[in-house]
């Protein structure tokens, strides 16, 4: 379901899920569900970037991933009729189509393929969360806030220039705090600590990373 990633939908499934939905557009910071809130409503971005998060008992913020164009969300808590099971909010200003669970159950049956290439693209998206949430779970602040650049840096929206490896734009240190489960202050110190270990070259909303291999390195270093 991704189009990006070798998981892609028919032409003709392209149309038809446009026709069962309806497109939203909504600003940076919008909630779209709760972790537990029953909601059969499925999202599949079309542009800008999503972030899914989990809330420890602690109360802090654990991000499970971040977004973007041909991704759902929700569709594992629609299907399963027991509420989300985590919580998912834009970062920028995103358009998004929306859909029914009914009428998207109805279309799968029309389309035993879509069916499949949906559960290829739950089960990649599962296997991804669980893998970082169980990373990051002992991880200090600064690993949680490097793995975030990284993450953000691989993302097709990225903008990819001679001066860096990546550009990260649009994403704000209270933002990153929210990411990480960091104060503001505190991710504007540790940029600074990064950027002057060459690894980022930080303005406002705008991340540049030369290298994004270095970058993830420092995952390891803190």
């Amino acid at each position: 379901m991704a189009f990006d990633d070798g998981l892609v939908l028919a032409a003709q499934h392209h149309a038809a899920l446009e026709r069962c939905g309806r497109v939203a557009r909504m600003p940076a910071g919008t909630r779209l569900f709760d972790a537990g809130q029953s909601d059969d409503r499925i999202f599949l971005v079309r542009a800008g970037r999503v972030r899914t998060f989990a809330i420890a008992a602690d109360g802090q913020e654990i991000t499970t991933g971040v977004w973007s164009r041909g991704s759902v969300m929700g569709l594992l808590g629609a299907m399963e009729q027991g509420g989300k099971v985590l919580s998912a909010q834009t970062l920028d200003a995103a358009e998004l189509l929306v859909l029914q669970e009914e009428r998207l159950r109805r279309l799968v049956l029309d389309h035993p393929d879509l069916g499949w290439g949906l559960m290829r693209l739950l089960a990649r998206m599962a296997a991804s969360s669980i893998q970082r949430a169980l990373r990051l779970a002992s991880a200090s602040a600064p690993q949680r806030l490097v793995d975030a650049l990284v993450m953000l840096a691989e993302l097709p929206e990225a903008r990819h220039g001679e001066e860096a490896a990546a550009v990260i734009e649009g994403i704000s240190q209270e933002t990153l705090a929210g990411m990480t489960g960091a104060s503001r202050p505190w991710v504007a110190q540790a940029m600074g600590d990064l950027a002057q270990r060459g690894l980022l070259v930080p303005s406002r909303l705008r991340i540049a990373v030369p290298d994004v291999a270095r970058l993830r390195a420092a995952v390891s270093t803190g």
